[in-house]
């Protein structure tokens, strides 16, 4: 790994894209993705489509107490329109691309 730190992006890639394509391909390796290079991946990659590639929400980094607020505030969301509260944010169609 270059750097220090946990790996993220451009400035870390540790492994190629496109090799990665092709081994989740082959069915010789699963792929679970917290980031990608490029990010996002633009709508044509084949990671996008491979059954053996899960692309998840990169919660960068945090641990204890934010994973519970992260948790909390994502449950709240979800209780919003049962109970007739508005939406705590705003989800713009075109950042829905962009965002975990």
């Amino acid at each position: 790994m270059r750097g220090r730190g946990p790996a993220r992006g451009p400035a870390y890639a540790l492994i190629g894209t496109a090799a990665l394509a092709d081994e989740v391909a082959s069915g010789r390796i699963t792929a679970v993705l917290g980031v990608t290079d490029p990010e996002p991946l633009p709508p044509d990659s084949r990671l996008l489509k491979l059954p053996g590639a899960f692309l998840t929400p990169h919660p960068a980094g945090s641990l204890g107490n934010e994973l519970r607020r992260l948790g909390s505030a994502a449950a709240d969301e979800v209780e919003h329109p049962v109970t007739g509260v508005p939406f705590a944010r705003t989800v713009r169609g075109e950042e829905l691309a962009h965002s975990a």
